[in-house]
């Protein structure tokens, strides 16, 4: 999750609510909504990004969600709290917000494509 986070620079509640129809490996994009700002979002997938969810698609649990909850019968509980101390515990000063500011100082780095 952390990756997804950092890579792509969603919100916490929008990665929750990533669908497998808006992973396209073959194209190595993520089209999503973003219900904040009321956009679709189309992200291309870094070289770890596309290996995390290469792998997350070959065990794929639910034929809609990528993230699911424990009893995988709908989509991961917006739970940014607990990954938060998640970080702490890690040494870390990051949390799930400052993961979405750095993929944008990622971008402003990279500059014009």
């Amino acid at each position: 999750m952390f990756t997804v986070l950092a890579d792509t620079g969603l919100r916490h509640n929008e990665m929750c609510r990533l669908r497998w129809d808006g992973i396209d490996l073959e194209q190595r994009t993520i089209t999503t909504w973003r219900k904040k700002n009321e956009v679709q979002s189309v992200i291309r997938m870094t070289g770890r990004l596309y290996a995390v969810m290469k792998r997350r698609s070959q065990f794929n649990r639910h034929p809609v969600w990528v993230f699911t909850n424990r009893k995988r019968n709908r989509h991961r509980s917006d739970i940014t709290t607990k990954l938060n101390a998640v970080l702490r515990r890690a040494g870390t000063n990051k949390t799930v917000h400052k993961l979405r500011s750095t993929y944008a100082t990622k971008l402003l780095r990279a500059g014009p494509t």
